[in-house]
Parts: structure tokens; C-alpha cells; sequence
């Protein structure tokens, strides 16, 4: 799909011609897996930019300010695609001497914003490191040019800035409720964040439970009610760490390292930025927890209004299976949903069950089409019904047969299915597989299955009659 285009919708329809099913749900991880991948790789293209032999030389050093009142500075360097420049008239890549953009960095996507002065106006689109710390803007000029030595005006998205802070110090709180809820085997094996959503990798041997999801949601917004401050210090490394402090995945410290505590509930070395209460958070709501590899388990999560809307979403399909299954209180929809569900397994029984008659007189009817091919009875019939259908009335024919092979196709709208039954007694002599084998060489189609039970599907029937004769031939 993300190499060459070709759809899901054609991939499932080919495999159920087939009697194959598609793990749909498997898919979408895989695809958002990729979709990472992709990102990651983009990252990686914007960091070689960054890693030519100007930048690696060009030593000025910046300065990063946590505060996102608007910042006047002066521009110190100025690159393209990573080569030193004396102007900027499109795009490209500025250092200046103090920067308010956090440059992506612990998990934490960069700041984007504007810069301006009276020469120029840009908007900032990224932010990474450079080989020797500085701050390196990504700009794309709107009008007039930017020259090094330039004083310029950067001003944060601090809207965004402040949905990043929920998410990121959302993050601390589901890494301590984690360790309270599973163990203290679980430590942090990657993380992403930006404004709208997070995501948080961890050491884990198996799938997290209901309960367990439930127990980690509840202990985060607990946290996030109670309205708890957050305290950011600076301290020596080796204090801050025999204090408690949990060191981030990936991550390089100094001598001197900033200290993120919410209470006495998370204590982290972290370089990110945070909200100053947890009650900014508003709201954190779990979307997601699958695998990543063995023994990592991934959380996706949302805070503050994408977590109310992620909510109000569930309310309203709660509302349309409501009116579904016509249960007007929804406090009682789960009473409904069961009882409609008993009716409905009475229901398909029943169906089976005349279904299963039905087929018996059928196949009592088709007896005088009952052929002997080598001793063995043979009964071959054409059906215009559903995949399911025509397979159950194969089944049904073979066990009227009591001794002998059934060979069903089907056309339902537009799909060509077969189906071939042995009885149990002529399975250690014939093989459904085979046959069917047989048949997909002549119709050119695809299936196969056990010894005494087999499917396929073809594009198109219109050789059935030598499909039939070469299944005839090995008999």
C-alpha cells in the first residue's frame, strides 16, 4: 500500500475470492508504524543538513531562554541546506545569540513560530540542534531578506507551546503511574509528543489488561485534579539522581541537570518543557496500547480538549448504537445490546438449522446428478449464493452423499467462488487441496484448504467445464 498505491478495499477482496481474511486492524498499525518511520527518516534528512562542514565548523554559540515573551536578538549565522550564506531571501536556517524555540530534542517536537524585524518576515517551521549546540532555525522568508548581524524579533506559537507542555509533563505522569500499576520493571524505551497527541514507549513482557489501562488513566488524572505544581530545579547530576531522579531513554545529561517534580508522585531529569500545574493539563484519555517489538509495549494518548473530543466521540457512537438497537436509556444499552444478541444467535441457529433441511432435499433432488467417476459417487452443482451459503451447502451436500466428493461454485455479486468437500472415508485416497489445486490451474484462480474440505476463487468461471473434467482426471 505505501510502496505502490495498491488498495486495502482490492487486497481484501482478492484474499476473500481466495478464503483468506485481512487483519485490518493489524494494518493500521502497521501503517502508523510506517507513518513514523517516514518522519523519523524526514528528521534524519533535516539532521545530514545540518551536519555539513560549515555548521560543523561555525562554533558561535547560542543561548535558549524557557520564557516565550517575545525574544530580540541578533542573528549569528545564517546556512542553506547547511552551507554558510551572508543572505536569506527564501528559506533556509539561521542561528541567533538567545533563541525562545525549543529545539526538538528528549521526544519533544520543536517550537514553531515567527521572526520578523524591519527587514524581513518568516515563519519558523523547525527547530534542531546543530553539531555544537546551537539552536538551528528552519525559516521560510514571506517577504524582504535576513543578513547575519540583523537584530530580529522571534515570537513562539505559545497556543502550541502550551498543548506540547500538557502532553510532555502527560507523559511524566503515565511514566510514574506505569511503575505503580505494572512494576518497577518498566522504564521508558522511547517517546514522541507533540500538540496533538503523545506517545510513550516501555519495557513490558505482554499486554496490558482493561484493568490495567483503566488503573493507569484513573491514577493520571487523578494527579491532573488534584491540581499538583510542577517544580523545575537545577542541580548537580549526582544529586538529583541520588534524590530519585529517573533518567529519560536516550538521553545525554551534563554535570548539571534540570529536575522535573510533580509532587512526590514523578521525579525526572528532563530538558523539555512543562505546564506549572497539572491541573493546565485538563483531561488524559489512553487511545492506544500495542506492540512495538519484543517486550515493548507502546501507549498512544491524548490530553486537554483532544482528550474531551476523544470522549464526546465515544459518547456519540454510544448515541448511534443506541439507535441502532432502539434503547432509549443508553444506561441500559448493554441490557439491550445482550438481549439482542441472544435473539439473534436463537435466530441464526434456527436458520442454520432449516438452512441445513433445505440443503438436504436439495441434494436429494440433485441425486440423479449424481455421477461415479472410479468408483467414487460425484456430484457437481452451480449455486448464485454468498460465500457462506454455498460453502454450508457443500458441507451439507457431502454429508447427504454419506460416501463420496462434492464440488459447489457460486457467483455472487461479481465473485466466483468453488468449494470441493471429501467425506471423511475417501480422505486418506483424495485431498481437497488437490483438487482445488486442479481447478485454479484451469480457471486461474487461487485457494486451497484441508483434506476433506477446500476453497477457491476465480476471476471468472467460464471453464468450469474443464475445471470439472480435470478434477474428474484425477480421479
Amino acid at each position: 500500500y505505501d510502496t505502490y498505491g495498491f488498495p486495502l478495499e482490492l487486497t481484501i477482496e482478492i484474499a476473500e475470492e481466495s478464503g483468506f481474511t485481512v487483519d485490518s486492524e493489524g494494518f493500521q498499525v502497521e501503517m502508523k508504524a510506517q507513518q513514523d518511520r517516514a518522519r523519523a527518516a524526514r528528521g534524519e534528512r533535516e539532521s545530514m543538513a545540518s551536519q555539513k562542514i560549515d555548521l560543523m565548523d561555525f562554533t558561535t554559540p547560542s543561548t535558549f531562554v524557557y520564557d516565550t515573551a517575545p525574544c530580540k536578538t541578533t542573528v549569528v549565522g545564517l546556512f542553506k541546506d547547511g552551507e554558510k550564506v551572508d543572505e536569506l531571501t527564501d528559506e533556509g536556517e539561521f542561528i541567533v545569540e538567545t533563541t525562545n524555540f525549543y529545539a526538538e530534542m528528549g521526544g519533544q517536537c520543536a517550537d514553531t513560530g515567527s521572526a520578523h524585524s524591519d527587514k524581513f518576515e518568516a515563519e519558523v517551521t523547525n527547530v534542531l540542534k546543530a553539531p555544537n549546540g546551537q539552536h538551528l532555525h528552519y525559516i521560510k522568508l514571506t517577504s524582504g531578506s535576513v543578513h547575519v548581524g540583523d537584530t530580529v524579533e522571534l515570537t513562539v506559537d505559545t497556543a502550541r507551546r502550551a498543548l506540547i507542555e500538557n502532553n510532555h509533563t502527560a507523559t511524566h505522569l503515565l511514566d510514574a503511574a506505569l511503575k505503580n500499576v505494572l512494576g518497577a520493571h518498566v522504564g521508558q524505551a522511547g517517546s514522541y509528543l507533540d500538540e496533538n497527541r503523545l506517545r510513550f514507549d516501555f519495557t513490558h513482557p505482554s499486554k496490558m489488561t482493561k484493568e490495567e489501562l483503566t488503573a493507569v488513566e484513573d491514577m493520571v488524572n487523578e494527579y491532573i485534579f488534584k491540581g499538583v505544581d510542577v517544580e523545575v530545579k537545577e542541580m548537580p547530576k549526582e544529586e538529583a539522581i541520588s534524590a530519585g531522579a529517573t533518567a529519560l531513554f536516550d538521553e545525554k545529561y551534563g554535570d548539571v541537570v534540570r529536575v522535573v517534580r510533580v509532587g512526590d508522585f514523578s521525579v525526572e531529569l528532563c530538558g523539555g518543557t512543562h505546564v506549572s500545574n497539572t491541573a493546565k493539563i485538563g483531561l488524559f484519555k489512553i487511545e492506544m496500547e500495542t506492540s512495538v517489538g519484543s517486550g515493548v509495549r507502546r501507549i498512544e494518548a491524548v490530553t486537554n480538549l483532544a482528550a474531551y473530543k476523544a470522549l464526546r466521540k465515544s459518547e456519540e457512537t454510544l448515541e448511534e448504537v443506541g439507535t441502532v438497537l432502539k434503547a432509549n436509556d443508553l444506561h441500559k444499552i448493554v441490557e439491550k445490546a445482550e438481549t439482542t444478541m441472544t435473539t439473534l444467535n436463537t435466530m441464526k441457529k434456527e436458520i442454520e438449522t432449516l438452512t441445513s433441511k433445505l440443503n438436504a432435499l436439495e441434494a436429494k433432488n440433485q441425486a440423479s446428478q449424481v455421477e461415479e467417476v472410479n468408483g467414487v459417487k460425484f456430484l457437481y452443482t452451480h449455486v448464485e449464493k454468498d460465500n457462506a451459503a454455498a460453502k454450508q451447502m457443500a458441507f451439507d451436500f457431502r454429508d447427504q452423499l454419506g460416501s463420496g466428493i462434492v464440488v459447489v461454485t457460486s457467483t455472487f455479486e461479481g465473485k466466483n467462488s468453488y468449494f470441493v468437500g471429501i467425506t471423511k472415508d475417501l480422505t486418506n485416497t483424495y485431498k481437497a487441496g488437490v483438487l482445488v489445486k486442479a481447478m485454479n490451474e484451469v480457471l486461474d484462480g487461487r485457494g486451497g484448504g484441508k483434506p476433506d474440505f477446500a476453497q477457491g476463487g476465480a476471476p471468472t468461471l467460464d471453464k468450469i467445464e474443464d475445471a470439472i473434467a480435470a478434477v474428474k482426471s484425477k480421479l
